[in-house]
C-alpha cells in the first residue's frame, strides 16, 4: 500500500511539473515597437494568451518646470516621479492601461529653484480603458488618490479622492484663497 501511495504521489508531481512547464512556454516576447501606439524599444512586452502585456514603469526626475500660477507668481516644480505602469494590447492595439504614480518634490518661485521652497507630494493611481482600441485619445479613466498634498500646510492644501469618468469627484478638495495665501507666505520667505 505504501509503495502504491509513493507511486501515485510521483505521478501527481510529474503531471504538475508538465502543466507548469507548458504555462511558461506559452509566454513569448513581443517587440514593443510593433504595437499601436508603439512603445520605445527598451520596454518589455509579453504575449499572454490573447493579450500582450507591457511594463512601462520608470523613474524620472525634472527640475524647475513651470507648473501653476499662484497669487505670488509662477510656481516652478522640481521632483522625482516614480511610476509603476502596465499596458494591455489585443490584436496589437492598446485596450487598457493601469498606473500607480508617486511624485515627491518641491515648489519655488524661482526658475532656477533658488530661494525658499515648499515640499509637496502626489500619490495617485488610475485605470484607462480605450473605447477605440489603439486610439490613445479614446480613454475612459478613473483616478484615485491624492493629486496634491503640501505637508507644511497641513490639511489646507489637499486634493484627494476618486475622480470618475463622468467628471464626478468624491473626496476632499481644500484649495482655497487662504491656502494659496499661506503657500505664498512660505514661498516668498
Amino acid at each position: 500500500m505504501r509503495r502504491r501511495n509513493s507511486m501515485l504521489a510521483a505521478i501527481v508531481v510529474a503531471i504538475a511539473s508538465l502543466a507548469s512547464a507548458s504555462g511558461v512556454a506559452a509566454r513569448s516576447y513581443v517587440d514593443p515597437t510593433t504595437l499601436t501606439p508603439p512603445l520605445l524599444p527598451f520596454r518589455v512586452c509579453w504575449q499572454l494568451g490573447p493579450n500582450v502585456q507591457c511594463d512601462t514603469s520608470g523613474v524620472t526626475s525634472y527640475a524647475n518646470l513651470p507648473t501653476d500660477e499662484a497669487p505670488c507668481g509662477l510656481i516652478y516644480e522640481t521632483a522625482t516621479d516614480d511610476s509603476n505602469a502596465t499596458r494591455w494590447y489585443r490584436d496589437g492595439l492598446l485596450v487598457r492601461r493601469a498606473v500607480e504614480q508617486s511624485v515627491k518634490g518641491t515648489w519655488s518661485l524661482s526658475p532656477t529653484g533658488s530661494g525658499p521652497t515648499v515640499a509637496f507630494a502626489r500619490n495617485v493611481s488610475w485605470d484607462e480603458d480605450f473605447t477605440i482600441p489603439g486610439d490613445i485619445d479614446s480613454s475612459v479613466s478613473n483616478y484615485r488618490g491624492a493629486t496634491i498634498r503640501v505637508p507644511a500646510l497641513g490639511s489646507d492644501l489637499h486634493d484627494t479622492g476618486i475622480w470618475l469618468p463622468d467628471g464626478t469627484h468624491h473626496g476632499l478638495v481644500t484649495y482655497t484663497d487662504e491656502a494659496a495665501a499661506r503657500l505664498c507666505d512660505l514661498l516668498v520667505g
